[in-house]
């Protein structure tokens, strides 16, 4: 029921309208129904991938293109009504035409190394220390994911939640992407418009 429930775009973030103001989480930890737990925090299948991935660089690429048309079109010779040739100066014309290409080139470039580069993808080996602090750490009561603190040296404390997607605790700069279904360092937000996540790797 949860799972049908959430393919037709039912809100996790939704709460009681009483003094609890508990969400759908809090209400199956309190009862311990831990099979819609899982089905809550599963990611849900994505839509048309290959079109949330490409269709927002194909636009700029198009927008790139049309601007590089009016470049062109703006330097080249135009003839009046009587068939005379407006003189144009060929070498300013150059210069505008090699700029335009030269962005168009860099920008096109730069957009692909974006969409096909690893934004900062978090490995299971990379935060495996977590699992050697648990023991000396508390856990949060009452959360809808399993979550503990570590108090450091200097009396300042880690947090640490538990990702059910990827299935490894995760440190308080690492957030999960339900559209790549990846847990990334320094996570933004996924840009439609470069068709990947914002994170570690790419800010």
């Amino acid at each position: 029921v949860v799972r049908v429930l959430r393919h037709r775009g039912a809100e996790l973030g939704t709460r009681t309208t009483d003094e609890a103001a508990l969400t759908p989480g809090m209400l199956a930890a309190s009862c311990e129904h831990h099979e819609a737990l899982v089905a809550m925090r599963e990611d849900l299948p994505v839509k048309d991938p290959l079109r949330k991935r490409f269709l927002g660089p194909c636009c700029l690429v198009g927008l790139v293109g049309v601007n590089v048309m009016i470049a062109l079109l703006v330097t080249m010779p135009v003839a009046d009504r009587e068939g005379h040739v407006a003189s144009v100066d060929d070498e300013n014309a150059q210069i505008y035409r090699t700029i335009a290409y030269s962005f168009a080139c860099v920008f096109i470039g730069m957009l692909f190394y974006v969409n096909f580069s690893d934004p900062g993808s978090v490995d299971s080996q990379d935060v495996r220390y977590v699992e050697d602090l648990i023991v000396l750490g508390k856990f949060k009561e009452g959360a809808e994911d399993p979550a503990f603190s570590v108090t450091k040296d200097d009396g300042t404390e880690d947090y640490f939640r538990w990702c059910h997607a990827c299935q490894f605790w995760r440190p308080r700069d690492v957030s999960h992407c339900s559209l790549c279904r990846r847990c990334f360092w320094r996570f933004d937000h996924h840009c439609m418009m470069v068709g990947n996540c914002i994170a570690a790797k790419n800010h």
